[in-house]
């Protein structure tokens, strides 16, 4: 078996963990806030912007969504991950660079950033 026939494999594999651990930190995440509400729904209810009570619809459009965002967020951490694994991006560990190229590179990353953005 070639390398090329192994590799999309080893690339999907890689990507299902890192989403699996994105999913998980979701699902604690998730956990935690509907335990927060159902424990404590008495004294939340006066506290509420609406009245209507959110229909299964609502509620699986809004799990939905998040899923998506679990995916987006996994794809953007298999490609820092295989970038880094191919040298297009560097990941510090370790050995730190200089406080000055870390300024330098953190002020590079807010204005591209604001460029985009605005």
């Amino acid at each position: 078996m070639g390398f090329l026939s192994v590799f999309p494999v080893a690339l999907l594999e890689t990507w299902l963990v890192i989403f699996a651990s994105d999913l998980f930190r979701y699902l604690i995440a998730a956990g935690v806030l509907a335990s927060f509400l159902a424990v404590f729904s008495g004294q939340l209810e006066r506290r509420r912007i609406q009245s209507r009570r959110p229909k299964r619809s609502d509620v699986s459009r809004e799990i939905s969504f998040s899923l998506g965002t679990v995916v987006i967020f996994s794809l953007i951490g298999f490609a820092v991950h295989t970038g880094s694994q191919y040298g297009i991006f560097r990941i510090y560990s370790g050995n730190l660079p200089s406080a000055t190229i870390l300024l330098l590179e953190f002020a590079a990353i807010v204005i591209i950033h604001d460029a985009y953005f605005y």
